[in-house]
């Protein structure tokens, strides 16, 4: 693979640096470009509040990070940033790793934000693989390592069997920047006692919004303390997120058209407004509901109803699955999960590729892709991360999809449900455009607006669309400036 040479590199990063400028002033990324912070499977969370860098921190080691790769016996030492405790799971898969490449060694540090990249750099060691919640911020400030050279010359990785979708979330154009370092689905949780106790059939696979909302109906019971639906308004806003997308009136989730560069639920698409008000009459009219702010005025005030047996649904990560089948959960109820509801033209399940990048001022860019190829690539490592609850499998490979199917607490759910919402993804585009925060921001007033201040879609929702519509307008134009620099430089290093 070539490499670009001094007079390639730093003149891209310098103008990537100036125009993140312009993005730094009208919106940032620090919580995953979805506004939401992504929970993990320990319970903790990353809570990046960084906003985007507008100093030249890239650009003063930008000529000394491209070294040749070391050879092959020689010891490195990779710096990985991420928000997960160093504990004994992590320990086991990087044993895994050493058993492969023992002279490369990860020592891991902990991801505040871009702030990580841009102290490590000035202080000379800069990191070489990074977590984010999403791809847009480092990726504008250059910060992101272009994988495809290297996938080019890899035939190893190219033959690697992933699943349709994996590989497509953080690809710009015809390159990736990125690789999924776990994937996720979203999916229905159900209190399987409130179900017992009201006598209501638990949900089909091919079950409907209309089903969800008139079995919550049933299941609410102020004078019994039983809800319909949880009260986390955050997480229900993202699941009312997808019934324009079900009911067919929005092209993708998050009210995205197809070429992620406009939202959807705009004053001229009454019928997408119609879908965002569910939730709206789920609160105002059916009282199935009670927000987290009514909930806590009521009294509720020692976490979630869903956990404590008070409410029927939950929408949630699958991630949450092996914590709550642990019989140290504290669930005291029976459970089970259903997939996404279907609306009235498709049912689909929303999933997320959570990123992994390579940072662009590494010094060891060959370890560095062997460690991100490794993890995406190896069956064992694989297997080990679903054991550990951090993936469904990435693969169609037999053993693998064996292995997965094997664990005890994804085999103790119901199983068409599982294999439903696993073979019907629909991945959060907003991990990987660009300008996704500006969607995540979008959706998000679902929850904040809609379902918690209780005003209709129509109010506030179509002026969301359009300011936000502005600024990914203004990300494109920034990223075709980016990306026509980088390839300028990337053909004079040549």
């Amino acid at each position: 693979m070539k490499r670009m040479n001094k007079r390639g590199t730093l003149p891209a990063l310098a103008v990537i640096m100036a125009l993140s400028m312009a993005l730094a002033a009208c919106g940032n990324d620090n919580d995953g470009g979805t506004g939401k912070n992504e929970a993990n499977n320990s319970g903790t969370k990353n809570t990046d509040t960084t906003a985007p860098s507008t100093n030249n921190a890239a650009n003063d080691t930008a000529n000394t990070t491209t070294p040749d790769a070391p050879a092959a016996d020689e010891p490195v030492t990779l710096k990985l940033a991420t928000w997960i405790p160093a504990d004994d799971k992590w320990t086991k898969m990087l044993e895994l790793f050493n058993a492969k490449f023992p002279n490369i060694k990860v020592d891991m540090i902990s991801w505040q934000g871009t702030k990580t990249l841009q102290e490590n750099i000035a202080a000379g060691e800069p990191v070489d693989v990074f977590w984010a919640n999403t791809m847009w911020e480092p990726l504008s400030q250059g910060y992101v390592e272009n994988l495809q050279p290297y996938i080019d010359k890899d035939p190893e990785f190219g033959d690697y069997p992933f699943l349709p979708g994996i590989l497509d979330t953080f690809k710009v154009g015809n390159d990736i920047y990125g690789l999924s370092r776990g994937n996720d689905l979203g999916v229905i949780y159900y209190n399987k006692d409130i179900l017992e106790k009201y006598g209501i059939d638990p949900p089909a696979v091919n079950w409907t919004f209309d089903d969800m909302r008139e079995m919550a109906k049933k299941a609410t019971n102020a004078a019994e303390k039983t809800w319909g639906f949880n009260n986390t308004s955050y997480n229900i806003g993202w699941l009312a997120s997808t019934v324009p997308y079900a009911n067919g009136h929005t092209e993708d989730i998050y009210g995205l058209n197809k070429a992620h560069d406009k939202i959807m639920w705009t004053g001229d698409n009454t019928a997408a407004l119609d879908d965002l008000n569910y939730f709206y009459d789920i609160v105002t009219k059916d009282q199935s509901m009670l927000n987290w702010g009514d909930s806590q005025k009521a009294g509720y005030t020692g976490g979630d109803l869903w956990e404590k047996g008070q409410a029927l649904f939950n929408y949630g990560i699958s991630f949450q699955i092996p914590g709550w089948s642990n019989p140290d959960s504290g669930l005291k109820f029976k459970w089970d999960i259903a997939p996404i509801p279907a609306g009235t033209a498709t049912q689909a399940n929303y999933a997320q590729n959570n990123p992994m990048f390579m940072a662009a001022a590494s010094k060891h860019k060959e370890a560095a892709w062997e460690f991100m190829k490794f993890w995406t690539t190896n069956k064992d490592f694989q297997n080990l991360l679903a054991d550990n609850g951090y993936t469904f499998p990435n693969s169609s490979d037999a053993d693998i999809q064996a292995h997965f199917k094997s664990i005890p607490s994804y085999a103790a759910v119901n199983q068409e449900a599982l294999a439903f919402a696993y073979n019907h993804p629909i991945y959060d585009p907003s991990f990987g455009m660009i300008g996704g925060n500006f969607a995540g921001e979008a959706t998000g007033y679902i929850a904040d607006q809609v379902i918690e201040n209780k005003i209709s879609a129509y109010d506030n929702l179509p002026k969301s669309a359009e300011e936000k519509n502005g600024l990914i307008a203004q990300a494109k134009a920034t990223a075709d400036k980016v990306f026509k620099v980088q390839a300028e430089n990337e053909a004079a290093a040549k």
